[in-house]
């Protein structure tokens, strides 16, 4: 596989050949400390909460989602059902829509979510669901 980057020593752009073995490798540690700290987490959890986790199972978002497999290597070292979200991209917790940066409307009902404060700008391009909001919600 050829990989782009950076060269550390010159900083000029350069193209790579990294074999699969060589992509294992370099995985492993953090994939490892990833399940670690995500057996830390469990084990943190209240009982009521892990119950719930292990009958719903773990839903994964974020580009870390996307590696191939990571999902089933989660599954095989916790013994939950783990599955990447269909939107994985959009890691956020599911609202009715996703509030712009600093967008607080007083008429907007307490459960959905508006009185969320972001300071991060939304990705360049809108879920679908933002389209469905209701005009007296808008911004302002």
């Amino acid at each position: 596989m050829e990989i782009k980057g950076r060269c550390l020593m010159t900083g000029l752009p350069r193209v790579f050949t990294v074999s699969s073995s060589e992509m294992i490798e370099a995985f492993e540690e953090p994939s490892t400390r990833i399940l670690e700290a995500i057996h830390g987490v469990l084990e943190r959890t209240p009982p009521e909460l892990v119950a719930d986790i292990s009958t719903n199972g773990i839903v994964m978002t974020g580009g870390g989602s996307l590696l191939w497999g990571f999902d089933k290597l989660i599954e095989s070292h916790t013994g939950i059902e783990t599955h990447v979200a269909e939107d994985a991209m959009w890691p956020r917790a599911r609202l009715p829509f996703l509030p712009a940066p600093g967008w607080a409307h007083k008429s907007a009902p307490p459960s959905c979510g508006a009185e969320i404060r972001s300071a991060s700008p939304l990705p360049p391009a809108c879920p679908p669901d933002l389209d469905a909001l209701p005009s007296s919600w808008a911004e302002g």
